[in-house]
């Protein structure tokens, strides 16, 4: 499936499944998953200097309400959620 104008950052496939269309707090981001390498990636990346100043100022707050971390142990990860949709590993598409 084609989606958005974009090619993945990772293969430059342009071929991708939309994961979900909302970020955590219900506004719109859309969120995919390349099929051909398995990268998941937001449709729309913003500037540089956008993704850095969101990240040092506001992200923490945003998303673990702290200022600082708290360390722990972190989850299972993006990697095991995803797993399911990845292409296998080492395969092609000709085998």
């Amino acid at each position: 499936m084609k989606t958005g104008l974009e090619s993945c950052p990772l293969c430059d496939s342009m071929h991708s499944v939309v994961l979900s269309r909302y970020a955590r707090d219900r506004s719109p981001l859309t969120t995919l998953l390349c099929t051909n390498c398995g990268l998941g990636r937001s449709e729309r990346l913003p500037p540089r200097d956008e993704a850095l100043v969101y990240y040092r100022d506001e992200y923490r707050l945003e998303y673990k309400r702290a200022h600082q971390p708290k360390g722990g142990t972190a989850g299972p990860g993006p990697v095991s959620v995803l797993n399911p949709w990845a292409p296998p590993r080492g395969l092609s598409s000709s085998q």
